[in-house]
Formats: C-alpha cells, structure tokens, sequence
C-alpha cells in the first residue's frame, strides 16, 4: 500500500497575509511555524503553513527547502519562500525556476504522482527563512498529523489552528507535553481548534528507540467520517472502517472468469493448499507500485493481476486470497502497519495503515502471508510485521488482531570453520553458514538480485568487517530462492592481517562474523523505549590451527551471562595443536520499556565486553 500520504502528515502549510517581524538573528532555531487547516467539507480541506527559521549554521541550510507531492487527492497551491539579513533586507527570493519536479519511483511503471521541492541557498550566513506553502486535500481521509518538532533544530513557537467551516467530525489524540486546544467560534459561527507550544528542543534520537518515539510532540487527527472517491466512510470503530474498505474492494477481489488451474487443490489438506498457491503466487508475480485511481487503498481488479502477473500489496494480497477462494479456502485482507514505521494505537480507528497481508484463519491456527516479498518463506511473514496490530477485514466482524513474534530458535545463524593461521598473520578458512527464519530473510534480501561477484563482497563485508582485507576464494550459495528451507553457503576464503604481532606473540579476536553491538546509553540520560527489529540466535564454532612453532597461552576460558532478556556464552578451548572456540548468543529482547532498560543495559554492556574478548598465541623458544 502506498506510503506518500503518511508524508503528507509531516508537511507543512500555512496562512496567508501575513507580516513576517524582524528579530536578531541568533543561533539556529525555528522562530516560529503555524499551521491552519480549514475543514471546507469532507472533499476539501484547505491547509496553509508558515515557518520563519533563523539558519546560522552550515548543517541547518536545508531547513530552507520545501517539498510536496501531490497525487489525485492533494494538489500544491503555492510555494513562497524568501532569504533575509538580520535587518529585514531581501538576499533572495523563490522563482518559479527554483522548483524542480520529479516522478521518479522505483517500483512504479505507471504514477499519477509529482513531486515539487527546491533548496533555496545562500553561501553567506546567518541568515532569515520565511516559508509559505497552500495545498488542498480532497478528502479528510488525509487529515495530516501536526508534529512541531520539526527534525534537529530547536522551536520557539508553533501553532495548530483547525477551523470547521462545516461541521465535519474529527479526533485528535495530543502527543506528549501539550495542552487541550483552545475552542473558540468566530464571527461567522465556525469552530476553531487552536493548540500552541513554546520552546520544544530539537529531536534527539536514541540508540535503538522505538519507530513511534520520533513524534514526540503534537496531534494526531482522525475524521471520524470521510468520502473517498464516492465511498463514505466512518471511524467510529473497527467495525465500521473495515466495514468501508469492504465497500471500498467491491468485486474487485473476484474472478470474473475463474482461473481452472487452482481448483485441482482442493484434493489437498488446507494448509498444503494455502503453501502450494503461495508458492506459486512468488514464483509468478512481482511487486510494482500502480499509482492511478484510489491508488493508494483500492486493488485493482483481480483479474488484471492474474494476466499481468504483478501489483503492489494491495493487489497482490487480493489476488492471493481471490486464488485461495478457487481451491475452497476462505481468506481475508490485513491491514498492516510494519513494526519499523510505528504502531497502530487500537483506541482510535482510522487510517493508521500502509500495507496489506492475506490472512487465512485455521480452526487451530492463523496463517499470516506476505504477498510482496519473495524472500519470507511460507507463514513466516518480516520481522517488521511480527507483534504488530492488523486489522483482519471481515463481513460483520473486523477487528484488530496481533501477530505473533517469532522466538529466538526459529530465527538462527550458524557459522562452523576451520581456520588455518600462519606466521603472516593471515588466516586461511574453509566454512558454512546456515540461517533460519528471520536470519534468513535479512540475508536473502542481500543476496537475493546480486550476481556472483557481488555475492562475494557482500560476504567478505559480512565475514569480516574490521579483521582487514578479505578475499573470498569460492563461495557456494544452496537454497537462495527456495524459501522453505535454511539458506546455506560455503565458503572458502584468505583474511590478510587477521592477527596483530608483539614480539613472539600473535592477538586475534576469534570472532568475526557474529558481530555484537551495542552503543546503548546510561541509563540516567535514557527517555525512551528500546526496540530491537526481532528475536534471534547466534552460533559460532570455529577451530583455529595454530602456526607452527606457536602455542596458546591459557587453559580452558570461557565466559557466560543470562538475565530474562537472552544469554550469552563462549569457550575457547585447546586440543592437540589446535583451539576450538564456540559461542551462542540468544537475544530474547525485543522491546524493552524504560523502566526495564537499565537492566537490559548492564546485560549488554557484560555481553558487550565479553564479545570482544582477545586470544594470545606465543611462539616457543628453540
């Protein structure tokens, strides 16, 4: 599903005839930035945007660009922009030739969508930016979102202003540390909505913080009705939304001619039938992006896809479910939000979505089917859409249901190799490693278009990424695009300087392709939750062969933590002339709560340390 109107919620607008104070300049910071947005009827929203930005430093110049793109349901009204010195002279002005346009997109071969942007610089600084942009949505659908901490720069003031020229029902959900708006009726009779905010500092993000922590500040707005393109619709519930987008489908989801080929499943068990169309619909199809009409919410008929053979989500999951419907298993669309985007909050229906899933419930189970990627195998749908809220679309009873997240066993990385290390300090290696679940996915997403010579960088960056150079000597990849079963590769491969020389001693780290990071911060500066993308295992085994002449200088090591959020545990140990060194690592932790995070760091930060941990080797005297 298409993602460019959840951008129209972070863009700004502004009101007209207005005079624009003079101030000192200062330190770069948004001197102030009001937002009006006049409610004329369901089909026609009116938002204007003002902002007046101080830009006194070299990194703060893009704050003086603008971008908006528009489609069938927003259309830009004018841009207007301006540079001025501390004393209120002109240095420069927006000219029609200053805005570009673009309607480039990878995945589209058909798009109804521009965008207009422009950069106004200037090589002298400080300098004053005054921004105006008008634009008109065309159905309250696409109420935008007021966030007024506006990227790395510091806000003096901001304002929302909603004004209800008709009495068009909305709701609006306040974000962090702001007041219930001013309600107030003018002249005329209209409603206006006024929230403001003085001093919010710049957004600071945090090492792994959650997708929705970056909106920090501001309001969330809902129209608890709206029209799309003739469909009414409604937001009081669950129900009721879901309710519109079955409306919103139509037939769209059924053959007008029934393809013959899926009937001849119905002689299998059901979940044989749902993988073996699967299967099939990954094999066939592929993920583009058709930007006309109701684009971004409405399939296009199913019958098109058949023939063509791709679509985005949308269709995609349509077609799934209408050839599931052939082979006599019912199904029905998701409404999703990914993980990595943000969070779909379950006490205010609307348009909280981006992407679309097929859903087949099971008297024992629920299988969850992404219809875009050909890399997830069967009922094993991206970390990003694990633990998430979806809305299942059904006839009479739609309603949000949660995904389930994988456990640290399904998704696992396991690398054994033998080592060979020489005076040189090279090390010469013979291996395999095996990934499962999300593990896999995340490596076939790499792999998956690259040819052989590109398939061996990416692997040395993986093999290596700090150990110096790395040539890959010959690697075989096995089930690359059989995606029910483990991705394998061996390899073969030389690390040059991947030993460090003292005197008669050599220093290695034994690990190299399980890296462990964590740049976590203490606890006493930390504000927000923790998100880590999914639940995993690592496995290394490695036996190193040492040089001749050379000999480990310890006995037995090993190393191990566990606390409820994983554990971790390493062994090095000697046999004959060689070490054999292994390590698991099982992450459990997939968000953790403030009140949590100090735990969560201390465990870490041991895993941490012991991660890195050096081996010595010394050459014996003669």
């Amino acid at each position: 599903m298409k993602q460019k109107f959840l951008v129209i919620a972070m863009l700004i607008c502004s009101c007209t005839n207005t005079t624009w104070s003079q101030t000192e300049i200062g330190s770069s910071r948004i001197i102030s930035s009001q937002r009006k947005i006049i409610i004329q009827s369901q089909d026609k929203i009116i938002v204007h945007d003002k902002k007046r930005i101080a830009i006194s430093d070299e990194d703060k110049k893009r704050f003086a660009g603008d971008r908006f793109t528009e489609s069938k349901f927003a259309q830009l009204k004018k841009f207007e922009a301006r540079l001025l010195s501390a004393s209120g002279s002109k240095i420069k002005v927006l000219d029609k030739k200053d805005i570009e346009e673009s309607t480039l997109s990878f995945y589209s071969i058909y798009n109804e969508h521009k965008t207009k942007y422009y950069s106004l610089l200037h090589p002298t600084l400080p300098y004053i930016c005054e921004k105006y942009k008008k634009y008109e949505l065309k159905s309250s659908f696409f109420l935008p979102n007021w966030d007024p901490q506006w990227g790395s720069i510091d806000v003096e003031y901001a304002s929302l202003e909603i004004v209800l020229e008709s009495p068009v029902k909305f709701k609006y959900v306040n974000i962090g540390a702001i007041d219930e708006p001013q309600i107030f009726q003018d002249k005329k009779g209209h409603t206006h909505y006024k929230w403001e905010v003085r001093d919010v500092l710049a957004y600071e993000s945090e090492y792994h913080r959650t997708p929705e922590a970056t909106f920090q500040i501001g309001v969330k707005l809902f129209a608890e009705e709206f029209t799309l393109e003739g469909y009414q619709g409604s937001s009081q519930s669950w129900q009721s939304f879901g309710d519109w987008y079955i409306d919103l489908v139509g037939t769209r989801s059924n053959f007008k001619v029934p393809p013959v080929e899926f009937a001849a499943f119905k002689k299998l068990p059901v979940e044989e039938r749902v993988q073996n169309i699967y299967q099939l619909l990954q094999e066939k199809t592929r993920y583009v992006q058709i930007y006309l009409g109701i684009d971004g919410w409405q399939p296009h008929p199913v019958d098109e896809i058949h023939k063509n053979q791709y679509g985005d989500c949308k269709d995609l999951s349509m077609y799934m479910i209408a050839m599931l419907e052939q082979a006599g298993v019912q199904a029905y669309p998701g409404l999703a939000f990914p993980r990595n985007y943000g969070w779909v909050d379950e006490d205010y229906p609307g348009n909280q979505f981006n992407h679309c899933i097929s859903v087949v419930p099971l008297p024992s189970d629920t299988l969850w089917l992404e219809c875009t990627a050909d890399v997830t195998a069967f009922n094993n749908p991206p970390a990003g859409l694990e633990g998430v809220n979806i809305l299942l679309v059904k006839p009479g009873s739609s309603r949000l249901v949660r995904t389930p997240v994988s456990p640290a066993k399904d998704n696992k990385s396991v690398f054994t190799a033998h080592v060979s290390l020489t005076t040189a300090r090279k090390a010469k290696m013979q291996g395999k490693v095996v990934f499962t679940g999300n593990r896999a996915v995340g490596a076939r997403q790499g792999l998956w278009e690259l040819d052989y010579t590109k398939q061996k960088k990416w692997f040395a960056n993986r093999l290596a990424e700090k150990a110096g150079d790395v040539r890959i000597d010959d690697l075989a990849i096995k089930n690359l695009k059989t995606t029910n079963r483990p991705l394998e590769i061996e390899f073969t491969a030389t690390l040059n300087y991947f030993a460090k020389k003292a005197g008669s001693r050599m220093i290695f780290k034994p690990r190299f392709f399980h890296n462990i990071y964590y740049d976590g911060e203490a606890p006493e500066k930390r504000k927000m939750a923790l998100y880590n993308m999914t639940r995993f295992w690592d496995q290394d085994s490695v036996t190193f062969s040492l040089p001749f002449g050379y000999t480990n200088q310890r006995d037995i090591k090993s190393d191990s933590i566990s606390s409820q959020f994983g554990k971790y545990f390493s062994r090095m140990k000697p046999e004959g002339n060689n070490l054999l060194w292994t390590s698991t690592f099982v992450s459990r932790a997939r968000e953790i709560p403030l009140n949590e995070y100090a735990d969560y760091h201390d465990f870490m930060t041991v895993v941490k340390k012991q991660a890195g941990t050096k081996f010595v080797i010394r050459k014996l005297k003669k």
